[in-house]
């Protein structure tokens, strides 16, 4: 490998920590060419569990790490509100007996098409 290549993969691993993703936007602005993408894909070093999306191999993806992906990542304004926010602090009253969580996100702008897209068990709602 050449130390080129080397350094690209090790700043990929501070720029993005494991359990996080990152869209195709964000990797080509920070100098990731859809070529190396695919090569880092083949590789086992990324894997795409959506179109578009990317993420360093590791444990499964937990919706957490989906949001803090969109604030830290994709520097989105969106956060954990409504119902979600309370469930969290202890405070939901409601016992959901079936059918998939919905997570309550609230910010000005709109959801990116992936995020429902990734393959977590809950459902982001805006």
């Amino acid at each position: 490998m050449s130390e080129y290549k080397r350094q690209k993969s090790n700043q990929l691993n501070r720029l993005l920590p494991a359990g996080l993703v990152a869209s195709a936007r964000w990797l080509d602005k920070h100098d990731y060419r859809s070529n190396l993408v695919a090569h880092y894909v083949a590789s086992d070093r990324l894997e795409s569990p959506a179109r578009g999306v990317y993420r360093v191999p590791g444990p499964p993806l937990k919706w957490q790490a989906v949001v803090a992906s969109l604030q830290l990542i994709e520097g989105s304004w969106s956060h954990v509100g409504g119902s979600t926010a309370l469930v969290q602090r202890g405070l939901g009253h409601y016992a959901r007996l079936s059918g998939v969580e919905t997570i309550c996100l609230y910010g000005p702008e709109t959801l990116p098409h992936w995020v429902n897209k990734l393959g977590v068990p809950e459902r982001f709602e805006q």
